[in-house]
């Protein structure tokens, strides 16, 4: 953002004419040098990183070549001499501590001059600027300027003024910069603005981010900045007058925002949802971060430039949508009136969304609800999908999608959404090939999390494998209902009959009833596949067994974070025959599992003698398992070369460490003498 301030006042962008041109130009020079590896990639696209070595190199050559001037981190002690600088056109002061800018300087050719102080008690001399009669551009940052008056001597075909994070006081006087293009205030500490801004005719970029204390802006000043293209107002607290353009206002109107003819992007927050006008937004906006109500907090990072929160008590939450092009990032709080997502608020399906936050809303039914439409393509770029507080929700889709639709999804967050079953049904799954997270947080009828369908919609024999090739992160949470990943294929109602009718002795031994499936079935089996797993967290699920025996390594031998709370029924946590699969695991939790008796479970057809290696467990963690007997119920040891932190507690029935190796007789295959109270760890070296 500062190298479209800077730029654009000093009209380094040659033939460009408007705001969006000259950030499209500079978007194009900044991918060309990432393309070269002379910029990094920041956290937003306005933001960008230089490794340190190139940027010693771009000062060396600046400084030789364009004269440039830059100190920072006090690197200099002394102010160099006057003739040093005559002739130079840039200076930056940066990060500096201890200097103090000197009087009476003469630099006719310096036509920007830019400090950022570490101390914010420096101080610049009255009328230091008016030996600079060629400066088109000024950037202070963290200083304090109770009075501008004697300071801003400055040439009146100044373009670009910058008074980021400074402690202001009065600063009327910059009304009489009637050539200033871009005008930026961010973070600083401004409560009103002065009347005399209205003057600024020619502003082009006006930014007040961050300016939390703003309050008053006088009527009609922002809509007498006629050129303005650029307007940034968020996380401030301007109370906006609800009249319009009525004339005995004391503040400024939402209406004043409508008479911006140019503006093409905006920032904006609106708390109070009730004064919104219609019409307020245009389809001319290229770039807008627009929150309307009072749930919204203005801080984080936003990778889109196209950005839109709301919270509406009214029913006219499409209208606003329909307003703005290509909305990117959608979050709706409430907003009555809507249960279909899709085609109520966009029926072309919001081609452009790339993330779709849902929350606090009891009339959404569906989030896509195609029975009643002709098969459209659907979230085409959608890459995060969370829903919250969705408690009538009962499908995230009804009816049948193009292929296309939710391909490029990454990331699902569910949470508090009671009435639904299911995420996805298994036709669907095949399209979700990105996907690298799912959480599944808190919902009370949730039986699976992908579903196969029905007989009559999935052969049986198609569903061989269900392969989640980029998941990386799987949290599921109070689940009470929850027994496997993924549910049968059910059998029709007429074949169930026909079964119940049937005599039990007559039915062979591979038919099992529906329930007795699902007892047996494991949460996880050879159907499901996460081959780059990293993270899975299970708590409070209804299941009795994690993973069926004799998996291979593809499923487990990513995972490095492994947490299971709360789970009643489950016995032990692990095969036996799938602990050397777990090459990568480093954190293992195992809390509240009230019926689990060993850690590991044994295997029908071992050997005698069994030894569990962890090569890479760093943290142990074994709370309150009130039942916990064993590592495992037969002769072994265990083998943990890089634990670093054991955390045992509310084990009563188990010792922790013993000194002897423990033997078990056993009796009945499945049977063993265990004594009273085992230990989990044989230790040979102390």
């Amino acid at each position: 953002m500062d190298l479209l301030k800077y730029g654009t006042g000093l009209h380094i962008f040659k033939g460009t004419y408007t705001m969006q041109e000259t950030r499209d130009r500079l978007y194009a020079l900044v991918h060309k040098l990432k393309d070269y590896c002379l910029l990094l990639d920041g956290p937003t696209e306005d933001w960008i990183r230089m490794h340190d070595l190139v940027r010693e190199v771009a000062i060396s050559i600046a400084s030789r070549d364009r004269h440039v001037f830059m100190l920072r981190n006090d690197i200099q002690i002394e102010w160099p001499v006057a003739d040093m600088l005559k002739n130079c056109p840039t200076i930056f002061l940066h990060d500096c501590k201890h200097w103090e800018v000197p009087e009476g300087l003469e630099y006719p050719q310096l036509e920007f001059f830019c400090m950022s102080p570490r101390d914010h008690s420096i101080k610049i001399p009255n009328h230091v600027f008016a030996g600079m009669s060629n400066l088109r551009g000024l950037a202070l940052s963290n200083m304090q300027f109770l009075s501008l008056p004697s300071l801003f001597h400055l040439p009146l075909n100044l373009q670009t003024l910058c008074l980021d994070r400074c402690a202001l006081g009065d600063i009327a006087i910059i009304g009489n910069l009637k050539k200033l293009e871009i005008l930026s205030l961010v973070d600083s500490n401004i409560e009103q603005l002065p009347e005399e801004m209205a003057q600024l005719t020619q502003l082009r970029l006006f930014d007040l981010s961050g300016c939390s204390k703003l309050k008053v802006i006088p009527p009609n000043l922002l809509s007498g900045l006629s050129r303005l293209e650029d307007l940034y107002m968020g996380n401030t607290s301007v109370k906006w007058e609800f009249e319009g353009l009525n004339v005995g206002r004391s503040n400024a109107s939402l209406q004043e925002l409508k008479l911006l003819s140019h503006l093409t992007t905006l920032e904006i927050q609106i708390c109070d949802a009730m004064i919104l006008p219609k019409g307020l937004f245009s389809k001319k906006l290229e770039r807008y971060k627009i929150f309307i109500g009072d749930e919204w907090d203005w801080s984080g990072n936003y990778k889109n430039k196209r950005v839109l929160k709301l919270k509406l008590y009214t029913s006219n939450v499409d209208e606003v949508i329909m307003q703005l092009k290509g909305i990117e990032e959608l979050y709706l709080d409430e907003v009555p009136g809507i249960k279909n997502v899709l085609y109520d608020l966009d029926i072309e399906g919001f081609l452009q969304l790339k993330h779709l936050h849902v929350q606090n809303n009891p009339f959404i039914l569906f989030i896509v609800d195609s029975m009643a439409w002709v098969r459209y393509n659907a979230f085409l770029l959608l890459e995060s999908l969370v829903l919250h507080n969705l408690i009538h929700l009962e499908k995230i889709c009804l009816g049948q999608l193009r292929a296309e639709s939710f391909y490029k999804l990454k990331i699902i967050k569910v949470r508090n959404c009671d009435k639904l079953k299911n995420i996805f049904s298994f036709s669907f799954v095949r399209g979700l090939p990105q996907l690298q997270t799912l959480n599944v947080i808190n919902c009370k009828n949730m039986k699976e999390i992908f579903t196969v369908g029905r007989e009559n919609d999935v052969d049986c024999h198609e569903v061989d494998k269900i392969e989640f090739s980029q998941l990386h992160s799987l949290t599921l949470k109070f689940l009470p209902q929850l027994t496997s990943f993924y549910s049968q294929v059910k059998t029709s109602a007429a074949s169930q009959t026909r079964l119940k009718e049937l005599s039990t002795h007559t039915l062979p031994r591979e038919v099992i009833l529906e329930d007795e499936c699902d007892t047996l079935m494991p949460f996880f089996n050879e159907k499901v596949v996460f081959p780059n797993l990293e993270t899975l967290e299970l708590c409070a699920i209804s299941t009795e067994k994690i993973w069926c025996n004799q998996l291979a390594a593809v499923y487990s031998q990513n995972l490095t974070r492994l947490i299971v709370h709360g789970c009643e029924k489950l016995k032990y946590l692990f095969p036996s025959s799938m602990i050397r699969n777990f090459v990568q695991l480093e954190h293992l939790e195992i809390c509240y599992c009230s019926s689990l008796e060993s850690i590991v479970g044994k295997e029908s057809g071992e050997e005698a003698t069994t030894t569990f290696v962890f090569p890479k467990v760093t943290f142990l963690k074994l709370w309150n398992l009130s039942e916990l007997k064993t590592f495992y119920p037969g002769t072994h040891t265990s083998k943990w070369p890089m634990l670093k932190k054991l955390e045992v507690y509310g084990c009563d029935k188990v010792k922790i460490f013993t000194s002897r190796f423990l033997r078990f007789q056993e009796i009945n295959e499945g049977q063993f003498d265990i004594p009273t109270q085992q230990a989990l760890f044989l230790v040979e070296k102390v």
